[in-house]
């Protein structure tokens, strides 16, 4: 259990997950996120303006540079990949968040019997 908790908090640190997403835009054919000419909303600036807060305005310069090297990089190598660069960034700072809590969670004691053996069965 401690060997997926270490695994779990080493896949969202900041410097390998942003090369992952580095190295995956660049293999990409095409734009995860379609561009499409669409009108740009309030709701789509908030969402842009929160994101953007998140990863500048903080006093954790691994957090910036990582946010800061993804879309600089993605502009100018891939600039059609910004968008699905964005929406990356937006997924990372949750899953990070939800995956570091579960990896800081306690490792729970094993009995002989599992929790699940004993839970009653659904026949249908």
């Amino acid at each position: 259990m401690r060997g997926y908790q270490r695994l779990i908090y080493d896949i969202y640190e900041y410097e390998p997950y942003s090369q992952r997403l580095l190295d995956s835009i660049a293999r990409a054919r095409r734009p995860v996120a379609k561009p499409k000419r669409s009108k740009v909303s309030l709701q789509k600036l908030r969402i842009v303006g929160r994101t953007m807060r998140y990863y500048l305005v903080t006093r954790d310069t691994r957090k910036r540079r990582m946010f800061t090297r993804v879309v600089g990089e993605t502009l100018r190598s891939r600039p059609e990949h910004l968008e699905t660069a964005f929406m990356h960034l937006v997924v990372y700072k949750h899953l990070r968040e939800f995956y570091r809590q579960v990896a800081s969670l306690p490792v729970p004691r094993w009995t002989d019997r599992s929790p699940i053996a004993d839970a009653p069965s659904a026949h249908l």
